[in-house]
């Protein structure tokens, strides 16, 4: 984390906004252990290249800083403008944030944390943390139809924190899990890992068992 904040410091000396965000800041909340950090940069990959040229450029398009065995992302602020985005503009001075925490779906990880070390709670995420429930940032019918995806994440946060989701939140992922079907099967497979993985499986598989959530899935 502190070798992430060095990171930080600096591209913003470099007049270069950036910013850790999702998982990261979490986990750093929650005081759990911190394996890949994500910064989110307003840098090309190219000036990111040049300033640090241990950089690795991955298949999937990223550019990864591996240290120790630990990797450090960098990402692109989301170009996609929303209506969170606009509701929220007035309450923090980087819009550009905001679009882009709006793309991670879930309150508990839309925090960023700043080069000063402060975290930016935008939505409330800490909120929720302390409470330890799954919520969605936009509502939750107008998340899952568009982003299945959204379904394994918020899986995925109950087998590896012991997370619960949000009555309505698991209302509209009952009634939309037929969507999942359009998630490729490698991709399904590979979070489904993830959730196997957990170690509070056990309370994810039930969540899925007792909602029939993966009844449209063939390859489940």
């Amino acid at each position: 984390l502190l070798r992430a904040v060095e990171i930080m410091k600096i591209l913003l000396n470099r007049n270069y906004d950036s910013f850790i965000i999702g998982s990261a800041v979490r986990n750093l909340y929650l005081n759990k252990q911190i394996d890949t950090i994500e910064i989110v940069t307003i840098a090309t990959f190219e000036q990111i290249k040049s300033i640090f040229p241990s950089v690795i450029t991955e298949k999937n398009g990223l550019i990864y800083l591996k240290e120790h065995g630990k990797f450090i992302v960098f990402s692109k602020f989301s170009e996609e403008e929303n209506n969170i985005a606009k509701k929220f503009s007035l309450r923090h001075y980087n819009k550009k944030l905001i679009v882009t925490l709006c793309s991670k779906y879930y309150t508990v990880n839309s925090l960023a944390l700043t080069p000063n070390l402060v975290i930016t709670n935008i939505f409330d995420g800490i909120m929720d943390l302390d409470d330890m429930v799954v919520k969605t940032i936009d509502k939750p019918k107008n998340l899952y139809p568009k982003h299945p995806i959204a379904i394994m994440e918020a899986l995925i946060l109950v087998a590896e924190n012991n997370f619960t989701i949000d009555p309505k939140c698991l209302k509209s992922i009952s009634k939309y899990c037929s969507f999942l079907e359009d998630i490729k099967e490698i991709e399904f497979i590979r979070k489904f890992r993830q959730i196997l993985k957990g170690p509070y499986a056990k309370q994810a598989l039930a969540v899925i068992i007792k909602n029939k959530l993966f009844r449209f899935i063939k390859v489940y």
